[in-house]
């Protein structure tokens, strides 16, 4: 009796264990399981100026005002870092104009405790889908032609939002908006990282908001 009693319990452990969802971004989720950075309710997993700059709003991470915009480009980054890795997240603009945000991958926080630098998937009416460098080389590394873009931009939902794909792996970066590949690059110089945080970008000069969600990511085996 005590040996199936134990049997039991492994069995029922075992099963626990399958089912049990990994933390947010947490290392001890397995290579290919898609994990959640962002539970809709909190900042877990984390760091940036939530009092003043970032915000939660029906379900999404939110930055940005109407009235009174950023003199400097601000960032919410990740706790922790990750390597390769694929990144799906829905994004979208409200407001009037100069409108301008991304997501940074692969990068670090500046000793200024406010900039970030690194890869940029950018999100704008103008640079919708681009790979930039942030704070580095600062230049764009590949955009899509203007009637690529037009057709990714049309993908967007009923309710405003885009959906991107970002994939960084060893030495090579694609980037897709709305189903339609936009960016594809190379990176050919073996001294800029191929690891770091992510952030979440809202750009200084923009009259309007941008708000992030359903964001995701799945961690590659090297």
């Amino acid at each position: 009796m005590i040996r199936r009693q134990n049997r039991i319990v492994a069995l029922v452990v075992a099963t626990l264990a399958v089912v049990a969802p990994a933390r947010a971004g947490s290392d001890d989720a397995p290579n290919g399981t898609a994990v959640h950075l962002f539970d809709g309710e909190s900042f877990a997993g984390w760091v940036g100026d939530t009092a003043s700059v970032w915000r939660i709003e029906d379900g999404a991470i939110t930055a940005g005002s109407e009235t009174t915009p950023l003199k400097v480009n601000r960032f919410l980054c990740t706790e922790r870092e990750f390597g390769d890795f694929e990144l799906t997240f829905k994004t979208r603009f409200t407001g009037e104009r100069n409108f301008n945000g991304g997501v940074q991958f692969w990068s670090r926080r500046l000793e200024d405790g406010v900039g970030v630098a690194g890869f940029q998937a950018d999100i704008s009416p103008r640079y919708d889908g681009c790979l930039y460098d942030e704070a580095r080389r600062r230049k764009l590394l590949a955009c899509p032609d203007p009637a690529t873009r037009s057709k990714a931009q049309a993908g967007v939902d009923a309710d405003g939002w885009h959906t991107f794909r970002v994939r960084a792996a060893g030495d090579r970066i694609e980037i897709s908006l709305n189903g339609v590949r936009t960016a594809e690059y190379v990176e050919k110089n073996g001294a800029i990282p191929r690891s770091g945080i992510l952030a979440l970008q809202v750009h200084r000069g923009m009259y309007g908001a941008i708000s992030y969600k359903d964001i995701e990511i799945v961690e590659l085996s090297p």
